[in-house]
């Protein structure tokens, strides 16, 4: 079980993704020790949170990838809407 980091504040979409770890077998946290995370780019200080991350770290956003975070060499970058194949292979590192 990987413990990924959700940095999401949209409270429906952050539900969602915390389902779908849960039923990949992951644990979404919030804070704490994590082997990857999910972030919203457009969060407040998201990017700042994960610029020079150790971890992995994918993109989960309604627009496509911009300049900066095409800068942070995330794992991957899901547009919404994306499926849940679409998700568990890039926590796999597919």
């Amino acid at each position: 079980m990987t413990r990924v980091l959700l940095l999401q504040p949209d409270e429906s979409l952050r539900a969602l993704l915390e389902a779908q770890l849960g039923f990949l077998g992951h644990e979404p946290v919030t804070s704490g020790e994590y082997e990857a995370a999910i972030v919203d780019p457009a969060a407040a200080g998201a990017l700042d949170v994960v610029s020079g991350s150790s971890v992995p770290v994918i993109f989960v956003s309604s627009r496509e990838p911009t300049e900066a975070t095409r800068a942070l060499s995330p794992a991957a970058h899901l547009t919404l809407p994306y499926e849940l194949d679409d998700l568990a292979r890039a926590l796999a590192g597919d």
